[in-house]
């Protein structure tokens, strides 16, 4: 009994050890005045925490999440959005995208434009403060994301939608490429060039063009120094 009771407060240092370590990051979403909140006085809005059977998703940092496995294995995502009963993430290096859902206390995950699957259901959840990826981002400030951008400008050219699913990059010594939209994403246009076989995607998110030649990697190509919403 006595070996049970020091276990148990050692989980229990463990455990407030673990929310004080993450619990203090700054404000950056707006909660609504009238936003609602579950029993334990969490929503979409606010919550930096959410625990099932077998780990917890926990906000690390700025716009950053990790999933903490009980078995040892960590995930890392990027947030992408929030609204009134969810977050949501987004794990770039395996396409996969997670809601944590307040509301139906169920996490979420698709992979890639896959259907939506329930995965784990949450056991117990937590507010405080956040930093989304808004935070800190004039692009996001101006309500630019991925399913609204028409135009992203860089020092040296600009890309610009010029109708349909079809871009354009004009650079400054006149040089034109043309790409095909492909897909949209919460923060993200990806388009493509059959005549160079380049992938090319504008993130909003992280306020860069990347490329990629032929199946190969994505790497950072232009920072992106202004956009345009539609």
């Amino acid at each position: 009994m006595y070996y049970l009771t020091r276990l148990a407060r050692f989980a229990l240092a463990g455990i407030a050890a673990f929310g004080l370590a993450f619990g203090q990051i700054s404000p950056g979403y707006a909660q609504p005045a009238n936003a609602q909140v579950n029993a334990q006085g969490v929503n979409g809005w606010n919550v930096i925490r959410a625990t099932f059977d077998g780990g917890v998703f926990q906000q690390t940092s700025p716009g950053q999440w990790t999933e903490f496995g009980n078995g040892g294995q960590n995930f890392y995502f990027e947030e992408r959005n929030r609204d009134d009963w969810s977050v949501y993430l987004h794990d770039v290096s395996r396409d996969i995208s997670i809601q944590i859902d307040i509301f139906r206390d169920w996490i979420s995950f698709a992979q890639g434009n896959g259907q939506r699957t329930d995965l784990y259901r949450i056991t117990s959840s937590a507010a405080g403060s956040n930093i989304g990826p808004a935070n800190g981002n004039p692009l996001a400030a101006q309500g630019i994301n991925g399913f609204n951008v028409i135009r992203a400008n860089y020092d040296g050219g600009l890309f610009q939608l010029m109708g349909g699913d079809e871009w354009i990059e004009v650079t400054d010594d006149a040089r034109t490429f043309r790409f095909r939209e492909t897909n949209r994403d919460d923060w993200s246009v990806y388009m493509f060039d059959a005549s160079r076989n380049v992938r090319l995607q504008i993130d909003i998110h992280r306020q860069m063009i990347t490329l990629a030649d032929g199946g190969g990697p994505r790497r950072d190509l232009y920072e992106i120094a202004s956009a345009r919403a539609r």
